[in-house]
């Protein structure tokens, strides 16, 4: 008995070894939320002017065009509440500020209340951003949370060494620049959406129309 005990102890702590290692990876690999955290607090003191929201505006403002230190912090799917947490955290920290430019989605609208049930990026937010809708313990830790999402994630950079981040220094996404692009990805876009939005289309009541 004492044997197999000992078994058991061995293997459960290779698992929480394995476990710990893979989600200290993952803190590693970079992303766009640690990345335009970094900016913002690079750039806290002479930010003039700051480009908040989702999608609409994550890949399609460019502050080159715009007055000097100009900075995209816009993340794509991202929700009202969580550009709200970002201006009250940071908004007295930025003596320069003078415009916000905020980007709406349109089905924002509609569906902001479906903010609580995006785990992503609850924990997202949460530890790469440090804003938090609420307090939850395991918002902290990415595996045993999200699963397969945080396992894709580890296997895109460690495995198939694809990039994770395609911002420029003024925080501008570039991942939908046709170098990044099959020939075919505007026959793709409907099925990222789907699948940016998950935890609306989860929804047993919901239909596609």
């Amino acid at each position: 008995m004492k044997k197999f005990l000992s078994y058991v102890g061995i293997f459960s702590l290779s698992l929480i070894l394995l476990a710990g290692g893979i989600e200290y990876m993952l803190r590693q690999v970079p992303n766009p939320l640690a990345y335009k955290r970094c900016l913002l607090e690079k750039n806290t003191l002479n930010l003039k002017t700051l480009i908040i929201g989702s999608s609409v505006v994550n890949c399609s403002i460019n502050p080159v065009f715009l007055s000097d230190s100009t900075y995209n912090l816009a993340i794509s799917g991202e929700w009202f509440r969580f550009n709200q947490a970002l201006l009250e955290k940071h908004i007295d920290k930025m003596p320069s500020l003078k415009f916000v430019i905020w980007g709406i989605c349109f089905h924002s609208l509609w569906t902001d209340d479906c903010e609580e049930v995006d785990e992503s990026s609850l924990i997202n937010h949460k530890i790469y951003m440090d804003i938090t809708r609420e307090e939850d313990y395991f918002h902290n830790v990415e595996l045993p949370y999200l699963g397969s999402l945080a396992l894709r994630k580890w296997s895109k950079y460690y495995i198939q060494r694809k990039p994770t981040v395609f911002c420029d220094s003024l925080g501008l996404d570039h991942s939908y620049d046709h170098i990044y692009k099959s020939a075919r990805w505007l026959e793709d876009i409907p099925r990222m959406v789907r699948n940016q939005h998950k935890p609306i289309l989860a929804d047993k009541d919901s239909k596609l129309y």
